[in-house]
């Protein structure tokens, strides 16, 4: 029979941990056939290859090989001598345990075969543990030792031939590196992967995936509904009852030698075990699971819904029939409908039908983390790898509290930890956030997670309800799940061509994109980098690297006053850029007020130090995207996409959806998302340039600077031996931001935020815009109407999506804000942002603080909540600033629990209006806080200078109002006119604040800033 062909790509290995797998050098390898037909990865498969371990030592050079020959083979054997006597050890070990089995028993057959093995294993030490050089650099030599998997201890006897980091040089890595993976295409022939002759005949293979082969591959989103998620925690009781109390209480066990056991736990040892029981009475469980499939990612983009699937699995009462309605369009869905017993079925089903499609993307909103964990934590089997396996358990990528696990061998893509790491200006991941910012479609959702629960538990637990009732309450909540599982699959979709690109540009898998730090994977790249061009590892570890605090970086880059040195893992560019700019432009504070504004992501150093990717065709390809007109663009990956958008665009007959799709392929968005990316890349040799000098940034050197250095940087990055290189991207990165500042000298600098600088409308301000895109020093955000609240806080409103920068999203937990203020805090922003409407964003404030004072408002709505509480109480550091961490520690809050905190009228006052409230007289009296200077009101009440109140005691909602109606405006009015204004505006804000403004005032208030200021500028603080 003729030899086949097929070119596979592998998307997942692992390590097989046995001792046969290890003394066989045994991967198990799941690759995807590309049908040359359509250009598509099909036909998952997994196999189990052998590839041994293979990493490069240091340099040797030409005179000193000799010698080094005779090292390494002098080391080898010694090698070899101790691991045959390990393996001798172990044959000891199983010969007596051999001689306690049955002689025809399984387990005495099976160490019979481990025997033979390891025997083996002891003929082939010559060969399997050996050394070649695979060539050379300039008048170096790098040789390549090849050993089975073994152990960390076993293969300490080589440390000192090879910079020993165990970050990049574990066999799993050097397995990945030896195969080019992930994304390298590979021949099997007859099913068997052909051999790779030597360590780098794969990886000059690598990059020649066409980005198109992704987006023609088939993609599948899913998710999980669920009932009783809340957990249960002890009761304030519990927690004061005696121990052995407790015990006897929760029935922890019935035996008095147990007993004692459990009362030498200690108290926090105890509470836990007590919580496990209580939990354990939960009936938490999956009600519904849902998928949506297209046969390609372009489908979708093309608007081909015809061969795509959507599913619903649930255990609660299922119509035979029902119709959903798609997000964004007017289409009606025809889902296929399964109704099952038990969660066990159901995650069994989905598993099956996710077996069956076969996607090669998986997506989801936050399922790496919720929907796979969910099915791990109530000990379900969700198979959905390509071979029927369970998604593998990773831990703590982002941070310790961070739990993803991955479906093996397919792509994942998880937009909401995408977000958290590329977008910049959306603080707020929830689905129809991240749905918004990617489509410009609010969808909103027909019910909150807590209308939801409850809707469960009446179906479930609903006897008075008839099965007809149930169906129809059923119907509500299964298109709720169905939509929400099709806009996730819209929002991977969309994001799919960019992680794509810098999934091959990090050359990782695209869940790592997704979730893991931008830091780690720039150091990742420059250390493949390194071993792609000098065929070793770096030198030098980054996290090792620091530079020198001089008087000016410590201007420059935030670093504390005792601080001699500056560590790469804390060295930021978007923290050195926001302060660079800061200093050289001198922009000092920033303006506070409303104003009409153009938005701009400010990226210099990108086009400063681009030389260090230009080599590399993804990185290139992301910055061609980023930096060239749409229509100038010529990557293969993304020209159909054009094409499909604009069938993609006629199937929505809202005009207002239309334009915002046509800017969907080529936003500023998405271009700052790649900028981002393209930043985690130049970071590392900014980092480096930033040792240069030890004077000012923008004084070039009078010298030619430390040789030194500049031979260590040359080396380092691969640049010719020039002594100029340091001062070549320093004096370019130089001239690139006093182009900048002179750029921006005439315009108005309202507020910066990191890389975003918020600039006020003027005459000229198109031809800055013009010239900062032109000298790619920057994208061009938008027009936006923006709020200037302090120094790095302000808000905008672009093409109606609400954004905000330095201050929690109102629509998030973060911050100290109780559900009534975040409430008012988003209609503040929305009313005098999106839709204009001063008077009616004074009127909820009025109202907020007649309510709080008047008891109007429910109990619930002015409670401060912390969920899901992640450390015990005694475990917080005594510096940590978070509002809530003493209250955790006075109460004695530990992990799982929700701390709720009921705050005062007083405090409630204090904290959002920042008003003084006292009772006497049978009246209120107010008193306005505030930091700083003292100033009469025309009511003789005094602002008075406070105590160091700091922000949060200064009122949320205050901060925006002074902000928006600032009350010391040097106004071009006559004298009586101005008097009016200062005696009358003061007294309507602060009867806004205090709850006892009228509508008359407040609209009195809102026509006159409308009438003498229009859409008023900025002024100074």
């Amino acid at each position: 029979m003729a030899q086949t062909d097929e070119t596979r790509v592998v998307t997942y290995l692992e390590l097989d941990g046995s001792l046969e797998g290890r003394l066989l050098s045994k991967v198990k390898v799941d690759s995807w056939e590309i049908n040359p037909k359509d250009n598509r990865f099909v036909n998952p498969r997994t196999d189990v290859l052998h590839i041994p371990r293979r990493f490069p030592t240091n340099h040797f050079l030409e005179s000193e090989r000799p010698r080094v020959g005779d090292m390494i083979q002098d080391k080898l054997e010694f090698q070899r001598r101790m691991i045959e006597n390990d393996y001798r050890d172990i044959l000891e070990q199983k010969r007596a345990m051999l001689e306690e089995k049955s002689p025809n028993s399984k387990a005495a057959k099976k160490l019979s075969e481990e025997m033979q093995m390891i025997e083996m294993a002891i003929r082939r030490l010559s060969s399997t543990i050996s050394y070649k050089s695979p060539g050379r650099i300039g008048d170096q030599f790098v040789y390549v030792i090849e050993t089975p998997h073994l152990s960390d201890d076993q293969l300490t006897y080589l440390n000192d031939l090879y910079h020993h980091n165990k970050r990049y040089t574990k066999s799993t890595d050097l397995i990945k590196l030896d195969m080019g993976f992930p994304f390298n295409e590979l021949i099997f022939s007859d099913g068997k992967c052909s051999p790779i002759e030597d360590l780098f005949a794969a990886k000059r293979e690598n990059g020649v995936l066409n980005l198109e082969t992704f987006l023609n591959s088939s993609i599948c989103s899913g998710d999980f509904e669920t009932t009783d998620w809340n957990i249960i925690t002890l009761s304030p009781e519990d927690k004061l009852t005696a121990s052995l109390e407790l015990i006897r209480k929760y029935h922890l066990t019935q035996d008095e030698t147990e007993e004692k056991d459990l009362l030498s736990l200690t108290r926090s040892q105890l509470l836990d075990l007590v919580e496990e029981k209580r939990d354990s009475v939960r009936e938490e469980q999956i009600v519904v699971g849902t998928l949506s499939y297209f046969r390609s990612v372009k489908d979708l983009l093309k608007g081909n819904w015809k061969e795509s699937r959507h599913i619903i699995i649930s255990v609660l009462p299922l119509a035979k029939s029902m119709g959903v309605k798609a997000p964004i369009s007017d289409l009606i869905i025809k889902p296929e409908l399964y109704s099952l017993s038990n969660q066990k079925e159901l995650t069994d089903k989905f598993g099956s039908f996710v077996m069956q499609l076969n996607p090669f993307h998986m997506t989801g909103h936050n399922y790496l983390t919720f929907d796979y964990g969910k099915a791990d934590q109530l000990g379900l089997e969700l198979t959905i790898g390509i071979n029927g396996e369970v998604p593998k358990y990773m831990w703590g990528l982002l941070n310790k509290y961070v739990k993803i696990r991955v479906s093996k061998g397919r792509m994942d893509i998880d937009p909401v930890l995408f977000y958290q790491h590329y977008s910049p200006w959306t603080l707020n991941n929830k689905l129809d956030t991240v749905f918004q910012d990617l489509t410009g479609r609010i969808e909103k959702k027909e019910m909150t997670h807590l209308v939801l629960e409850e809707t469960i538990q009446r179906i479930l637990k609903g006897e008075e309800l008839t099965e007809q009732e149930r169906v129809k309450i059923g119907d509500i909540l299964h298109k709720y799940a169905l939509r929400d599982s099709m806009k996730s699959l819209i929002n991977g979709v969309l994001l799919a061509p960019e992680i794509a690109e810098m999934a091959l540009m990090f050359r990782t898998l695209f869940h790592r994109v997704c979730s893991t730090d931008k830091k780690r994977l720039s150091e990742e790249y420059w250390n493949r980098r390194s071993l792609d061009k000098t065929l070793t590892f770096r030198y030098t570890d980054p996290r090792k690297e620091s530079l020198t605090v001089t008087d000016t970086l410590r201007k420059i880059y935030r670093a504390r006053g005792d601080t001699k040195m500056i560590k790469w893992e804390d060295f930021k560019a978007e923290d050195f850029h926001h302060r660079l700019m800061k200093y050289l432009a001198k922009t000092g504070k920033s303006k506070k007020g409303l104003a009409k504004c153009r938005l701009i992501y400010l990226h210099p150093h990108v086009e400063a130090l681009k030389d260090f990717f230009i080599n590399d065709e993804n990185a290139m390809r992301i910055y061609n995207r980023s930096s060239k007109p749409e229509e100038e663009q010529t990557s293969k990956g993304l020209g159909f996409i054009k094409k499909g958008f604009e069938v993609f665009r006629n199937l929505f007959i809202d005009k207002k959806t239309k334009e915002l799709l046509q800017e969907m392929l080529h936003t500023s968005k998405s271009r700052i998302r790649g900028y981002r990316a393209l930043e985690a890349i130049i970071e590392y040799p900014l980092f480096k340039i930033m040792e240069y000098s030890d004077k000012k940034l923008t004084k070039l050197m009078n010298s030619r600077g430390d040789k030194t250095l500049e031979w260590r940087f040359s080396k380092e990055f691969n640049l010719q031996e020039d002594s100029n290189n340091i001062q070549k991207y320093h004096n370019r990165l130089v001239k690139y931001y006093k182009s900048l500042k002179r750029g921006l000298e005439n315009e108005t600098v309202v507020n910066q935020y990191r890389n975003f600088i918020l600039v006020k409308d003027s005459d000229t301000i198109d031809d800055c815009c013009q010239k900062i895109e032109e000298y790619n020093f920057g994208t061009v955000f938008g027009e936006v109407d923006a709020l200037s609240i302090a120094d790095s806080m302000f808000a905008a409103s672009y093409k109606g999506q609400l954004i905000n920068f330095g201050f929690a999203d109102p629509r998030s937990n973060k911050g100290k804000k109780n559900e009534a203020t975040k409430d008012t805090l988003k209609i503040i922003l929305n009313k005098m942002l999106v839709e204009r409407d001063f008077a009616e964003a004074l009127k909820a404030v009025r109202d907020l603080s007649w309510g709080i004072q008047n008891n109007l408002i429910e109990e619930e709505m002015l409670q401060y909540k912390v969920d899901k509480v992640k450390k015990n109480f005694s475990e917080y550091s005594d510096a940590a600033t978070q509002w809530y961490i003493p209250k955790l520690v006075e109460k004695r809050i530990r992990v799982g629990e929700t701390y709720i905190y009921n705050p005062d009228v007083k405090e409630l006052m204090e904290e959002v209006f920042g008003v003084k409230i006292d009772f006497y007289d049978g009246r209120i009296h107010y008193e306005l806080t505030k930091e700083g200077r003292k100033k009469q009101t025309p009511d003789g009440i005094a602002l008075d200078e406070k105590e160091n109140l700091g922000k949060e005691k200064a009122g949320h909602v205050r901060r925006l109002i002074e902000a928006a109606f600032p009350l010391d405006l040097e106004l071009d009015l006559m004298r009586p006119q101005q008097d009016l204004f200062e005696r009358e505006a003061p007294n309507i804000i602060r009867g806004v604040l205090t709850g006892t403004a009228t509508n008359d005032e407040i609209e009195h208030l809102d026509a006159f800033y409308k009438g003498m200021l229009g859409w008023h500028e900025p002024e100074n603080k």
